[in-house]
């Protein structure tokens, strides 16, 4: 039996119309320091993969940035998000770039939605997105880190989702990546990672 949500378990407990937050990590608001390193690896010829976007609170930072962004969720895409944006709806338990060609993109950024997944399902996504990385390329990943949290419960280890630095490490060793963690006092284990 999968133990990673449904889709309608998502959408129970984030809407139709997508989960809506500033990811602000509760200490201070990381915005302005997440969007200087998107924007200080990207251009106007950028090609960006935002994984889980949600309603689309960093889409809508994003898309001014780069050149063309490509955003996957399981729900519609939203109203509030730009009409140039590329949406692709995923399916049921779709932890996969299915539809991106191999090495066609420069940066995949991804907050607030590898911690919801199971190892196994993270394992699929990071063997897809170091695939369509472009070599040189950059994947900015959020998970979750039980060792900041007082409710491990909060970051997924209920579920068995990784939650500890360790173990978000060892879900990445298998890949050729330079790994950076540029923001550590964040509550969340940020990794900016480029594909060597």
């Amino acid at each position: 039996m999968n133990k990673d949500f449904t889709v309608k378990q998502f959408i129970n407990f984030w809407g139709e119309k997508g989960y809506m937050h500033d990811w602000s990590a509760y200490d201070r608001n990381y915005l302005d320091d997440i969007m200087k390193i998107i924007t200080s690896n990207v251009s106007k010829d950028t090609v960006f993969l935002e994984i889980g976007a949600g309603a689309g609170y960093w889409t809508n930072y994003i898309f001014e940035y780069v050149g063309k962004l490509i955003a996957f969720d399981v729900i519609d895409k939203p109203e509030r998000v730009g009409a140039n944006v590329v949406w692709m709806k995923r399916n049921e338990h779709q932890f996969n770039c299915e539809g991106i060609e191999s090495e066609s993109i420069d940066f995949v950024f991804s907050y607030g939605v590898f911690c919801h997944f199971s190892n196994e399902a993270n394992k699929e996504y990071l063997q897809d997105i170091y695939r369509v990385i472009k070599k040189g390329g950059k994947a900015l990943l959020m998970y979750a880190d039980a060792d900041k949290w007082t409710d491990r419960n909060q970051c997924g280890s209920t579920y068995g989702f990784h939650t500890d630095r360790q173990m978000t490490m060892d879900l990445i060793k298998p890949y050729q990546f330079g790994i950076a963690e540029p923001i550590p006092e964040i509550r969340y284990i940020l990794l900016l990672l480029t594909k060597i």
